[in-house]
């Protein structure tokens, strides 16, 4: 699942994940991220990962971050945080609220998906 509020960023982080044979979910907000997930845990699909703006418009992403841990219980979903801030910053807003990935924007597409696959395999 990708929420990112950048409809460029949405469309080419979907593109590299779809050609790399990824299924993909993207939401533009918080908002509509976390109704998407609630539907995703009504029917037992939760997604195999999450990458997450760090500023969303509507809310911050660490307040969305909470909100996911949530709703997915006892299942862990890996968590990339992408930013335009350094990890630093990124770090001390999402403070007590574990993501399991940083990755600071811009960034090449093979290192988005080492990071993906990294935090896939850790998981299995």
């Amino acid at each position: 699942m990708i929420i990112d509020d950048d409809p460029v960023v949405r469309h080419l982080l979907s593109a590299v994940l779809n050609n790399s044979g990824f299924t993909v979910t993207a939401a533009e907000s918080g908002e509509s991220a976390l109704a998407a997930l609630q539907d995703k845990v009504n029917t037992g699909e939760l997604p195999a990962a999450v990458l997450l703006d760090a500023q969303l418009n509507d809310q911050p992403g660490c307040a969305v971050l909470r909100q996911i841990r949530a709703l997915a219980g006892n299942v862990s979903i890996p968590v990339i945080v992408l930013s335009a801030s350094s990890e630093h910053e990124v770090r001390a807003q999402f403070s007590g609220v574990p993501y399991d990935r940083f990755l600071e924007k811009p960034f090449e597409p093979g290192t988005l998906l080492s990071a993906l696959k990294d935090v896939l395999r850790a998981r299995e």
